[in-house]
């Protein structure tokens, strides 16, 4: 169930909507050590474009002022073959709501398995308890690189 490159823009409109109008972000100690988020959106690779939900938990630890955090990342595009992607991230936090984030993840269609490899780049708007998150993902697994762009609501506790 591959969409044409060309047709599916919605995602990425979405997510710089969201970047431009989105409310400002929280005052500094509304943060909480755990933070769940739930996103959906599309992965794009060899010209074809598959929706993508997933989801990721992030403890942040209090080392180095909170700057880092561990946890774990997981998604399923819907393309040809249904694939699944689960892995540890490193959560990087340089500078306010932006987060970074990198995975060493098992990437499978059911049929074999690969490495795969995730660079993410997140952004936290703070809507009352909730976050909303647009997210850029590159994704390197079998020798193929794919984009990942999707937008996240999350809560930290």
């Amino acid at each position: 169930m591959n969409i044409s490159c060309q047709k599916n823009w919605v995602p990425i409109v979405m997510m710089w909507v969201a970047l431009l109008v989105g409310p400002t972000p929280a005052h500094a100690g509304e943060d909480h050590p755990h933070h769940i988020s739930l996103f959906g959106g599309a992965k794009i690779s060899s010209g074809q474009v598959a929706p993508l939900i997933g989801a990721e938990y992030e403890f942040r630890l209090e080392a180095l002022n909170g700057l880092l955090g561990i946890g774990v990342v997981t998604d399923a595009a819907f393309g040809d073959h249904t694939t699944l992607v689960v892995g540890p991230g490193l959560f990087i936090h340089p500078a306010g709501d932006l987060v970074l984030v990198l995975v060493p993840a098992l990437e499978t269609d059911f049929s074999h398995e690969a490495f795969a490899l995730i660079f993410s780049t997140i952004y936290h708007f703070h809507v009352g308890d909730l976050t909303v998150s647009p997210k850029f993902d590159l994704e390197y697994a079998n020798n193929h690189l794919a984009y990942i762009t999707s937008l996240g609501i999350g809560i930290g506790f």
